[in-house]
């Protein structure tokens, strides 16, 4: 009779244990751990952000990542070659940086002793503040209009006016001297306006009236200075590259 309460007892110690072990794994079957609102918050923030970002970045092939309608496969497809463009960037970007460690770029001044014998003089360009001379532009008139009608010399005139006074950038101001007359500009159609302005300017001799000083000698500034077409009109360059002689 001892051994069969005994082993009674044994048995129904195992039968309450295992009673006890199920019903603490229904009891966490039935209430899962749940996670914190601050976890769920933030993944789903940064899924948000990654998705936005895919979306609307400049990168090809992350927008059909995201991008609803896509099958998996093709964003399987997608997100295995941006990683491989993106491996291949990382891989050819520390290429370079350990080309440029290994063999930098070193910049190396021979000498600061410059001496001043060795610079070239700079270009130097006298231009006369009025572009025309008027007994100039009155034998232009006499020369090469001399048929023409009091108002074709008349708009002539305003033309050389105007030309005399204004600069580069300033030939909306024309119009304040020679007017908007389309007969008046018709009338002077033919005329080669670069060609007048050579012929009406201020040659060398009556602009450089003494003689220039160059390397302690005097010489004749003419044969030192060279037409010069600038924005102030055609002017006078000395140790000049661009200029009307130089061209030719």
């Amino acid at each position: 009779m001892y051994h069969i309460a005994k082993s009674f007892r044994l048995q129904s110690m195992k039968v309450v244990g295992l009673n006890s072990k199920e019903s603490q794994r229904n009891k966490k079957a039935k209430h899962p751990t749940k996670r914190s609102p601050c976890q769920m918050v933030r993944c789903g923030f940064i899924l948000h952000f990654l998705r936005d970002y895919f979306i609307n970045s400049s990168l090809h092939g992350l927008r059909y990542v995201a991008e609803d309608g896509r099958h998996w496969a093709e964003r399987c497809i997608w997100i295995f070659l941006c990683t491989i463009a993106v491996a291949g960037a990382l891989y050819t970007s520390s290429n370079i940086w350990t080309r440029y460690q290994t063999s930098p770029t070193m910049t190396v001044l021979e000498s600061t002793n410059y001496q001043i014998e060795y610079l070239p003089f700079p270009a130097v360009t006298v231009c006369n503040v009025y572009h025309a001379r008027w007994d100039k532009a009155v034998r232009f008139q006499e020369t090469y209009l001399p048929d023409a009608d009091n108002i074709t010399i008349n708009a002539f005139y305003r033309l050389v006016f105007g030309l005399s006074l204004v600069n580069f950038g300033d030939f909306d101001m024309i119009t304040k001297y020679f007017g908007n007359s389309i007969e008046d500009a018709e009338r002077l159609a033919g005329l080669n306006v670069t060609f007048l302005m050579m012929e009406v300017m201020s040659s060398c001799e009556e602009l450089f009236v003494e003689k220039c000083w160059w390397r302690n000698m005097f010489y004749d500034c003419c044969s030192l200075f060279e037409m010069q077409k600038t924005e102030y009109g055609f002017c006078y360059s000395f140790n000049s590259e661009t200029s009307q002689y130089r061209r030719s």
